[in-house]
């Protein structure tokens, strides 16, 4: 005579005597009774899995595509010559005269 232990989580189509025991759930599906009497036992993704299958692409492609876009039509909108300068270009700008007024301050200094 042997003896059977049944899990408490194992999940039985139909039941656990007539029927097939379905697969363990893991982290990233899970199995539900399904087909003809519920005799089949039916894998199913979980929820969270599908989500991060649609959203991470999305978040992956749509920042590149963004950018993509704005620099081509953007480039071809503003002309490359006779452009005002941008605010980088003015902090260099200054930037450099100070440095070359430091150094004939300096050199004014030495002369002395």
């Amino acid at each position: 005579m042997t003896t059977t232990t049944i899990e408490s989580d194992a999940i039985w189509c139909p039941t656990n005597r007539v029927g097939n025991q379905c697969p363990e759930e893991t982290l990233l599906s899970f199995y539900k009774c399904c087909g003809h009497l519920n005799k089949e036992c039916c894998f199913h993704m979980r929820v969270w899995i599908v989500i991060m299958i649609i959203v991470l692409p999305i978040c992956l492609v749509l920042p590149a595509t963004t950018f993509l876009i704005r620099r081509l039509l953007c480039a071809s909108s503003q002309p490359t010559t006779g452009r005002a300068p941008s605010a980088a270009d003015r902090v260099r700008q200054l930037a450099a005269e100070d440095s070359t007024t430091f150094r004939r301050d300096s050199d004014d200094m030495v002369m002395l």
